[in-house]
């Protein structure tokens, strides 16, 4: 579902940014005395496209990520032994209703939606790229496209995902000491893993 979202955000803010950047240079075919539209323009600028795939990528996941970080945060507090992942849940929901403004400036909503940006963002600037890369009457073109999107957004959702982790456990797994524990290395290699 929320790559839906993110890819209809992303083309419909492609399709303002061509419309701004490039002026239609309509050929009018005429066939039967029906007037037949056919646009053939240039693609936009890449920096233009690149900017608009970023802006659509934030925008997503600004949207999603204080909802997922409801989740995240109560199952790392429950793992923890800090709550129950129900407490965890209501504490979280409760605060997310009544002082949203709070709640979002949080570090563990900036760190989920780092994560979902730069995948988001990794996908996007992949299929960007290769629409100028990549030649639509290459019959081998749809599955470079595929390998490239899958390569880029794994990579980039491991590594931003790992690197979230390894914060969510620093921040909310505190033992009874109240000082959080370092993170053992076997610790990044099971969220990796995952």
């Amino acid at each position: 579902r929320h790559i839906r979202r993110w890819q209809a955000c992303r083309i419909i803010l492609l399709a303002h940014a061509h419309a701004l950047t490039q002026p239609s240079q309509e050929k009018y075919m005429h066939d039967d005395d029906a007037r037949v539209d056919v646009v053939d323009a240039p693609l936009p600028p890449l920096a233009a496209v690149c900017a608009v795939d970023v802006a659509a990528a934030v925008t997503s996941a600004a949207i999603i990520a204080p909802f997922i970080t409801l989740v995240d945060k109560a199952v790392v507090q429950s793992a923890a032994g800090v709550a129950t992942l129900s407490q965890a849940l209501a504490t979280s929901a409760k605060e997310l209703i009544t002082r949203p403004h709070v709640f979002v400036r949080r570090p563990e909503v900036a760190l989920v939606a780092g994560v979902y940006a730069s995948t988001y963002a990794a996908a996007n600037l992949t299929d960007s790229i290769c629409d100028r890369v990549y030649d639509e009457a290459d019959t081998n073109s749809a599955s470079k496209r595929e390998v490239a999107r899958f390569a880029t957004t794994t990579a980039t959702n491991m590594t931003a995902s790992l690197l979230k982790d390894a914060a969510f456990a620093k921040l909310f797994g505190k033992a009874a000491t109240g000082v959080a524990p370092p993170v053992p290395l076997a610790c990044y290699a099971l969220f990796a893993t995952r």
